[in-house]
């Protein structure tokens, strides 16, 4: 190491005994280039765990039995693995012992030769071209002005469907494999709600949404059309669709963000608050005065986007995608290429393909100079998630 580097007092929650170095001190450069020259050009990625105070582990992310319920995060369990992200995630987790949110949560850091963490971000900005290679470089520049990792990889596994949700800018990519769910029989019944039926009126809907926190079921999954999960399959979730995806384990790709708005009121954890509902919301999505103004939720222009894509578009396997049904899934924040049914892009004026026409395109991906790897480093008896 080239010299002393400063240490941040905060710790990531799931390694109480590495400190955090702090990545604005100069000091970024230096240690990108030990990091590298230990480990043969690989970055050693940290799995990051997160929960969500809504949902129940499914337990298949592969912790030790004791691990998925900290005794710091008030009764909430562990449900997700976050990989390669460059910003905390909004779960809603209190950490009981600083009272506050844990220290960038979800964030991805880098094991140091020392035992030491830095944030990914950090050894990005300190040289992003040695990180990320040229290519990815300019195509995260041109989407959020500063170079960062575009796409965040992660796991959610749960014992319930989540909550009925959509997210006001990002898509997500669905990867629903055998390796992450182990035993489950082909012929299962397990199921996404996704958009509502097309017969679903703006009076239904906004009924569901005026009952919400009212004491009873709000009842918007019941608008909702729900599809068998084929394992070792997947499929492509546009911004502003409703959904509540199933209680199988699943690898998910999306933009590098964490935002969305929750629909629904009760599910098989528990109760959810009228103002919890828009606690993730960022206020270029939706603005705060907005939020549990359900006449201006209505009137969003992405409740007609649920409405028309749902009646009109279809899910296809990754294996077969059908003639020219190639387009580009686009966000504010980025840009990716799936596979999703062309039919739908005509049903409204503002699709994601006339979109994509006018964002950037996603570059072939490059051979980056660096390679990264996710390492277990949990398995010391020092630190406080353990892993099987």
């Amino acid at each position: 190491m080239a010299a002393a580097t400063a240490i941040l007092s905060d710790k990531l929650h799931e390694y109480p005994q590495q400190n955090v170095i702090d990545g604005s001190g100069g000091d970024s450069a230096a240690i990108l280039d030990d990091c590298l020259n230990s480990h043969d050009g690989v970055l050693q990625l940290l799995h990051r765990y997160a929960g969500r105070t809504f949902c129940t582990p499914g337990k298949r992310l592969r912790l030790d039995a004791e691990s998925y319920y900290p005794d710091y995060m008030n009764g909430t369990g562990l449900d997700e693995i976050w990989m390669c992200c460059t910003v905390p995630i909004v779960t809603g987790v209190i950490d009981t012992r600083t009272n506050k949110a844990p220290f960038r949560e979800g964030e991805a850091h880098v094991l140091t030769p020392n035992g030491q963490v830095i944030s990914l971000q950090d050894l990005i900005s300190a040289n992003p071209e040695t990180v990320m290679g040229e290519k990815i470089t300019a195509f995260s520049k041109a989407l959020y002005g500063d170079p960062t990792w575009p796409i965040v990889s992660k796991k959610f596994d749960n014992l319930n469907p989540i909550p009925h949700h959509l997210h006001w800018s990002k898509w997500e990519v669905y990867d629903i494999n055998s390796f992450d769910n182990p035993g489950v029989s082909p012929s299962h019944y397990h199921t996404t709600a996704m958009g509502l039926y097309p017969f679903v009126t703006k009076d239904q809907f906004l009924a569901c949404m005026k009952r919400f926190g009212k004491g009873e079921y709000n009842g918007v999954r019941h608008l909702s059309p729900h599809t068998m999960m084929h394992i070792d399959n997947g499929f492509v979730m546009p911004n502003g669709v409703l959904h509540s995806p199933t209680n199988l384990c699943t690898h998910e790709l999306h933009v590098t963000m964490d935002e969305h708005f929750l629909a629904e009121d009760l599910t098989l954890d528990g109760r959810i608050g009228a103002a919890a509902a828009f606690y993730a919301c960022r206020e270029q999505d939706y603005p705060k005065d907005k939020h549990e103004d359900w006449e201006y939720l209505l009137r969003n222009s992405t409740s007609q986007r649920i409405r028309t894509w749902t009646s009109s578009g279809r899910i296809h396997a990754r294996q077969s995608p059908p003639k020219n049904s190639k387009a580009m899934v686009s966000t504010p924040s980025g840009s990716f290429t799936a596979i999703f049914s062309a039919t739908r892009s005509a049903r409204f004026s503002d699709s994601p393909s006339s979109q994509a026409e006018k964002r950037i395109s996603a570059p072939s991906v490059p051979r980056c100079s660096t390679r990264m790897a996710e390492v277990v480093v949990w398995e010391n008896s020092q630190c406080g998630i353990t892993r099987i």
